[in-house]
């Protein structure tokens, strides 16, 4: 499942996340788990705002992340610009933030 937001606030986000998970969780036929993607931008792999943003959404069921690299991280608001390559490569490099969770357990 890949639910699109149609709210920009983060307590509004995980609202809409919660409903979407029970909503789909009730109707499924199938027991089998279900993967349910997240998108987002984060600051980078290890600040407390990055990881918190993804272990919230974590807890309500979401099994992928997929950062958004688009060139609005880097203050270009026209896409005809020129994108900033070498900054999201860098992102990209970074990986993603890691749940604090999955690291206590291993």
């Amino acid at each position: 499942v890949f639910p699109l937001f149609s709210v920009w606030d983060n307590e509004q986000q995980l609202a809409q996340l919660n409903d979407m998970v029970h909503y789909v969780s009730k109707h499924r036929k199938n027991e089998q788990p279900i993967d349910i993607i997240a998108m987002g931008i984060t600051p980078d792999a290890e600040s407390k705002e990055g990881v918190d943003w993804v272990e919230q959404r974590a807890e309500l069921g979401e099994t992928w992340w997929l950062e958004c690299l688009t060139p609005d991280r880097a203050g270009i608001d026209d896409y005809g610009d020129e994108w900033p390559v070498d900054a999201l490569r860098e992102r990209v490099l970074q990986g993603p933030p890691q749940l604090r969770k999955l690291h206590e357990v291993g």
